[in-house]
C-alpha cells in the first residue's frame, strides 16, 4: 500500500494578511552611563572604569522592535537634530526599518543626551539631562502626519497635470485606517492631550477609529494632568 505524500504547497505554513502599520511620537536621545568607584566630590577627578553609549527613547526602541518581527510600516514622530551626529542617528533607525519621513529636522542643532553616573559604592546614580530640541506643538503634530491622515490634502506633484475635483471626495462608512497602532510617550501632558483628543475626533469623523489602537506611556503617576489622559484614552476607546 503506498503512503500518500503531503504536497508542497500543504507544507507552507499560511501566510497572514493582516496589516501592522504603527506610528510612535516621542523623544530620540543618546545615553552615556559612566561607571565610577564612587560618586566624586566638589573638584574632585575621577575616573570611569566602564562607558556604554546607547540610543535611548522608548518610541524608536519599539519602532525598532517591531521592525525586526515584521511591522509592514514604522513611522517615528521626533524633533530630530541636523548636525552630523544626528544624521548618523537617523540613517541607523532608517537601517532598522523605522521611518523618519514624519519627523521634524533642525538644522544644525545636535542629540539630545542623557548622561548618567553610577556609582558602585553606593549602586546610586546621578542623572543629567540635555535636550537641544524644542518639542513637537499640537499645530506642528498635525501638519507633519498630515500626509498621511488626509492624503487628498496633500496632492502628490502629478495631480497638478489634472483638474482638481470640484469638490472632495465623500467618506465611504467603510473608510480604511491609514494606521492600526499609535503610541504616545507623553512627555508633555498637555500636547499629549491635544494629540490625543486631536486625532480620536478626526478618526470618528472619518469612520475609522474602530480599526486602529491608541495608547500613551504616562510614566511617572505623579506628573500633573496624567489623569486627563487616563481619561482620554478611556473614552477614546469606548
Amino acid at each position: 500500500m503506498s503512503r500518500l505524500r503531503p504536497s508542497p504547497s500543504s507544507l507552507t505554513p499560511p501566510i497572514s494578511t493582516r496589516s501592522l502599520r504603527v506610528i510612535a511620537a516621542g523623544t530620540l536621545f543618546l545615553t552615556h552611563t559612566l561607571s565610577l568607584p564612587s560618586h566624586p566630590g566638589p573638584s574632585e577627578t575621577v575616573r570611569a572604569h566602564e562607558y556604554v553609549r546607547s540610543r535611548g527613547g522608548s518610541a524608536p526602541a519599539v519602532l525598532s522592535l517591531l521592525s525586526q518581527l515584521h511591522a509592514n510600516k514604522c513611522w517615528l514622530v521626533a524633533s530630530l537634530g541636523g548636525a552630523q551626529e544626528a544624521r548618523a542617528l537617523k540613517r541607523e533607525l532608517e537601517a532598522e526599518g523605522v521611518s523618519t519621513r514624519y519627523c521634524k529636522t533642525w538644522e544644525g542643532a545636535g542629540v539630545p543626551a542623557a548622561w548618567i553616573l553610577h556609582a558602585g559604592d553606593t549602586n546610586g546614580q546621578s542623572v543629567i539631562n540635555h535636550n537641544p530640541l524644542p518639542d513637537i506643538p499640537h499645530e506642528e503634530f498635525v501638519s507633519l502626519l498630515g500626509p498621511l491622515l488626509v492624503p487628498e490634502h496633500y496632492p502628490s506633484p502629478d495631480a497638478s497635470l489634472t483638474s482638481p475635483p470640484l469638490s472632495p471626495p465623500p467618506l465611504s462608512p467603510n473608510s480604511v485606517a491609514p494606521f492600526e497602532w499609535i503610541h504616545f510617550e507623553g512627555r508633555s501632558v498637555k500636547t499629549t492631550l491635544n494629540n490625543l483628543q486631536g486625532l480620536d475626533g478626526l478618526a470618528r469623523e472619518r469612520r475609522w477609529r474602530s480599526q486602529c489602537v491608541f495608547s500613551v506611556d504616562v510614566g511617572r503617576r505623579a506628573r500633573q494632568g496624567v489623569e486627563a489622559v487616563r481619561t482620554s484614552l478611556f473614552l477614546a476607546t469606548s
